[in-house]
């Protein structure tokens, strides 16, 4: 997969028509591009490159990714083996699962001796890069609230210091039938009980810059995981304490996301640059994962990127 960010074209809006890149120098030559849209949703990208007066003109179709196309199942982004053996997978009925890793041969992708010969539970090497988290466009503007404690009702858009909600307490994202973008830095939705729930017709995307932990026996989201979109940034974690349940679709490709044990349940789908037990454990996921697909064709606002239709001299 191949992707292109730039701020200025990164949400696709419907003003962006074109964008001239004048001439600059790169080696003993120049090169300069022209970026149009041709269509919502699409890109074509044109560059000449001239050497000692020679000329040579690319050109490259790209269309903007689904969501669908990312959550296919679980995926590592990190070089290296795959360990799901201790963490038993399920589906929907009629779907495929996807296990892809960062791997030279799929032998370096373990699962539960359960899956092993599933045929709807498929292995596969992928070292196609990831787009990284990037932080909505605008979010400086977001109300912002340095401490949000205790039983809460958030609505609208918000950036939050830290997060977090005790015993039986509930904090609740009220979507208003679109879609919410909270940012928050540290997320501690804390047990024993009690409940991160998701409420309206529409869907939050939850954004993590530091850190972010759901303790035990927290459900996170009730609904369905379409609901509840999680995105780790680069660097950053998300643990999952024992008996968390969270219904949600995660990435996080260059974040760590620790499983911490064999009752940790998830429903959706995970992408991330490591999935542990912990970090004493490296070689290892724990918990149990049930693969819920998105619709067709699903499109959201929270992962910009774009892949290659055509290249052609």
């Amino acid at each position: 997969m191949q992707y292109i960010r730039e701020n200025y074209i990164e949400f696709n809006p419907s003003s962006f028509t074109s964008k001239s890149i004048p001439d600059t120098t790169l080696g003993e030559g120049y090169f300069n591009s022209i970026i149009t849209k041709p269509f919502f949703g699409g890109l074509v990208v044109q560059s000449t490159g001239v050497v000692a007066g020679v000329s040579e003109k690319v050109s490259v179709s790209l269309s903007k990714g689904n969501y669908n196309g990312i959550f296919k199942g679980v995926r590592q982004t990190k070089p290296g083996s795959l360990d799901l053996g201790a963490m038993p997978i399920t589906y929907e009925p009629g779907s495929t699962v996807m296990i892809e890793g960062n791997v030279t041969t799929i032998d370096q992708i373990t699962l539960a001796t359960s899956n092993n010969s599933d045929p709807n539970i498929v292995k596969s090497a992928n070292s196609d890069p990831l787009p990284p988290v990037v932080l909505p466009a605008g979010y400086l503007g977001y109300t912002y609230t340095s401490v949000f404690s205790g039983s809460n009702v958030i609505k609208g858009n918000n950036r939050v210091g830290t997060l977090s909600k005790g015993n039986n307490q509930v904090v609740a994202f009220d979507t208003m039938g679109g879609e919410q973008f909270i940012v928050v830095e540290n997320l501690d939705i804390s047990g024993p009980h009690g409940t991160l729930d998701v409420v309206g017709t529409g869907v939050v995307h939850l954004f993590i810059t530091s850190s972010g932990t759901i303790d035990t026996p927290v459900n996170a989201n009730t609904e369905e995981p379409s609901k509840l979109f999680i995105y780790v940034a680069d660097g950053a974690k998300l643990t999952l304490q024992a008996n968390c349940q969270l219904n949600a679709y995660i990435y996080a490709p260059y974040a760590t996301i620790e499983m911490q044990s064999d009752q940790t349940q998830i429903r959706g789908a995970i992408v991330g640059n490591i999935i542990q037990k912990n970090t004493a454990s490296t070689g290892e996921a724990h918990g149990n994962f049930h693969f819920v697909p998105l619709p067709d064709n699903t499109d959201y606002s929270g992962i910009i990127y774009y892949n290659i239709d055509y290249f052609s001299n």
